[in-house]
């Protein structure tokens, strides 16, 4: 094993009150031997003041507004989110070379220049979701949080639809996320008809058992002819939640204009891919897009914000499980696999 300078970092984009290391995560990181520093004010947004990592060994450094040089002598930085633009946009400009980055860092966003601004930073960037791992492993903290946003999700679009009643909803994907949605939908909508993706034969059985209609698309068949199959289940829906994705991958556009074009008055479609790149054209990171015949498009890419400690205990757990793995060999090929820059 080899230590380490590590730092962890101030989340810096509104509302995000997460932290990718709580004070039991990281006395793991001490005791094992590495020297741990934090930037000022970092555990603040869940009322943990600096002193409760002071005495555990964590040395402290100061805002990176006031002091850019926080970066100095770091080989491992690690965050929740990629920080707010005005803050990217400086701080890889003070990033020592071959220095690593670790958090959910968006390598598929649309037009963002942050993965170039990594390479020219010459750092190796590891984003945390973009690693296939099973669900239970430690370092998962996407099925974590994809529990906590499919819940979030559904009760988000429940509440954004203008429908007196909700007769149809259609869940694309079926993973964690998928499944959470499935769950808190038919709370909300009892009768409600509710269809869902499966990718393989073997979940058809475990929709049905949630009282849902599965939609059998496999992920070897062309792109259009998986939109075909998906049309007429866009077109009755009310609710629409997408969340396609595979690690690693760029997700599927499968909802086109022609679909959007055919779409209910009143329709909600939640794209809870876009961080990969989007299910839906148009969706916009983080916005809502109210179409000309009132259906309406939107995305949030952090619903876990509002359950902060639960979020950050599943991210804090996955960040020192990597920070272990890292440590003992840094081209683990399981870590590897979350590099994007």
């Amino acid at each position: 094993m080899h230590t380490m300078h590590i730092l962890l970092v101030k989340e810096s984009r509104a509302g995000e009150k997460r932290v990718a290391l709580l004070p039991e995560d990281a006395e793991k990181i001490v005791r094992a031997g590495h020297r741990l520093f934090m930037e000022t004010g970092a555990g603040e947004f869940l009322g943990i003041p600096d002193e409760a990592y002071q005495k555990l060994g964590v040395k402290i450094r100061t805002d990176f507004k006031l002091n850019p040089q926080i970066f100095h002598d770091i080989a491992l930085l690690i965050r929740v989110k990629r920080p707010d633009r005005e803050r990217e946009a400086e701080e890889w400009k003070f990033f020592p070379a071959q220095m690593s980055m670790l958090g959910a860092l968006d390598p598929y966003e649309k037009n963002s220049p942050h993965i170039t601004e990594y390479r020219k930073a010459r750092i190796q960037a590891y984003s945390l979701d973009q690693i296939p791992l099973p669900k239970d492993h430690p370092m998962n903290m996407l099925a974590g949080m994809s529990h906590i946003t499919g819940r979030l999700a559904m009760q988000d679009a429940w509440q954004r639809s203008s429908r007196v009643s909700i007769s149809t909803i259609l869940l694309i994907g079926f993973g964690t996320l998928g499944q959470s949605a499935l769950k808190m939908a038919r709370e909300l909508a009892p009768q409600a008809s509710i269809y869902v993706t499966a990718t393989r034969e073997a979940q058809l059985e475990k929709i049905r058992a949630k009282k849902a209609s599965p939609i059998l698309i496999s992920k070897d068949m062309p792109l259009d002819q998986q939109k075909k199959i998906l049309s007429p289940y866009v077109r009755q829906s009310d609710i629409i939640l997408s969340s396609a994705r595979q690690s690693g991958q760029k997700a599927p556009v499968l909802i086109d204009e022609a679909m959007l074009q055919s779409l209910k008055k009143g329709t909600v479609i939640l794209d809870l891919a876009l961080s990969e790149g989007g299910n839906v054209l148009g969706s916009k990171h983080d916005a809502q897009i109210d179409l000309a015949h009132g259906a309406i498009i939107a995305n949030i890419s952090g619903y876990p914000k509002a359950e902060p400690l639960e979020a950050s205990q599943v991210w804090s757990r996955a960040s020192q499980t990597f920070v272990e793995l890292f440590s003992k060999d840094p081209a683990d090929p399981l870590l590897k696999a979350g590099l994007v820059s």
